[in-house]
């Protein structure tokens, strides 16, 4: 009895271990990706060139689309954009000047959760890979 119990306990282990994890792929990071706010949505297109597309709806504002770089950094299993554009205040709200790319590198952590890959997992709105 406590072979058959020791043996599912391994195969769950086994499961959760697999289908979750910090260190994504490179080919596994290229896509889509989407998140909702109660203020409007934003999509993250990543190229495998090294190339995104961010394109953000805010209600009642004219929606804007940017584009810039980012590399992907495996051991950190971070993605490192440069030009894009900063949504959130800080406090999970819309911040002013969002529509305007500032200077710098943003940088979003990277993960496989349940077999979803997902940016930001730990942010108020993660980017969920479609």
């Amino acid at each position: 009895m406590n072979t058959k119990i020791t043996a599912i306990v391994i195969a769950l282990a086994t499961v959760m271990l697999v289908g979750c994890s910090n260190n994504v792929p490179v080919d596994k990071i290229y896509g889509t990706y989407k998140t909702s706010y109660p203020f409007g949505t934003e999509t993250i297109i990543l190229q495998p060139s090294g190339e995104f597309i961010q394109t953000v709806a805010v209600n009642g504002q004219k929606e804007v689309t940017v584009s810039g770089t980012w590399k992907y950094d495996p051991n950190g299993s971070r993605v490192n954009f440069e030009g894009l554009l900063i949504l959130l205040d800080g406090f999970g709200q819309l911040r002013n000047g969002w529509n305007e790319v500032k200077p710098g590198i943003s940088s979003l952590a990277v993960e496989k959760n349940w077999f979803r890959i997902i940016m930001a997992s730990a942010a108020p709105y993660p980017y969920l890979k479609q």
